[in-house]
């Protein structure tokens, strides 16, 4: 007979051949009273739970410190003391320009947060790209409600 099986207690999806490395280790084999029905249960031990929720924290922190890395550096290229000179941004970095814009209105609602200026910045810098004749910068509603958000929070 063919082993089944079965869902996680705290999902309501299967256990499937592209579960994590993790969830393969703590699947313990188990056998009905039957003797018939074999069935796969998914029963991960107390010690990797808290491993896989520590090991998670430490994943969203590494993320999160890298995110902020990431639009700390941006930021700095875009508006800093060193700057890219005006008109000589490409289509990837008028991208970057955007998204480091909505990241920042994200974060605008910390307490004495900068976000906020740093967001308004940002579009004036991509008002001078405009002017400087930067064919990439399309300014357009969702740009602009962005600012407005950064500011609303």
């Amino acid at each position: 007979v063919l082993p089944t099986l079965r869902s996680h207690p705290l999902s309501s999806r299967p256990i499937s051949s592209s579960s994590s490395k993790q969830q393969k280790q703590s699947l313990l084999y188990s056998t009905s009273n039957t003797g018939t029905n074999n069935q796969f249960t998914s029963q991960p031990s107390e010690s990797s739970t808290r491993r896989s929720t520590t090991t998670q924290s430490q994943n969203d922190d590494d993320r999160k410190n890298e995110e902020l890395t990431w639009l700390v550096t941006t930021t700095a290229k875009l508006i800093g003391e060193t700057a890219l000179p005006v008109g000589s941004l490409n289509e990837s970095e008028i991208f970057q320009t955007l998204r480091a814009m909505r990241e920042w209105s994200r974060r605008s609602a910390a307490n004495n947060s900068n976000a906020p200026h740093v967001v308004e910045q940002l579009l004036h810098r991509l008002i001078q790209e405009q002017q400087a004749g930067n064919e990439y910068v399309i300014i357009d509603t969702r740009t602009y409600n962005t600012v407005i958000e950064a500011w609303s929070r």
